[in-house]
């Protein structure tokens, strides 16, 4: 089994969806909501977007980056408006 390091290794090498897809199945194996995230953002990129996806989304970076999320107007703009898959 791959580490995280070694993994993180191989995305600075080289991006790939492949590499990046075992990240997130190694994420997601250590509780890490990043991973499902990368494997979702995978999915958006690859089918597109919905509603129900971008709501799964939007709680995915809710339960990575809480404390990062603007509570005097949601609509503001914040730092999971740039994230795509968990960086």
């Amino acid at each position: 089994m791959e580490t995280r390091e070694t993994l993180e290794a191989a995305l600075a090498a080289q991006w790939d969806r492949d590499t990046l897809a075992v990240y997130a199945d190694h994420l997601q194996a250590e509780g890490d909501p990043r991973g499902e995230l990368i494997a979702l953002d995978l999915q958006i990129d690859a089918y597109g977007n919905n509603v129900e996806l971008s709501k799964r989304r939007t709680s995915l970076l809710y339960a990575w980056l809480g404390a990062l999320v603007p509570v005097d107007n949601v609509h503001a703009s914040w730092a999971g408006d740039s994230l795509k898959f968990g960086f």
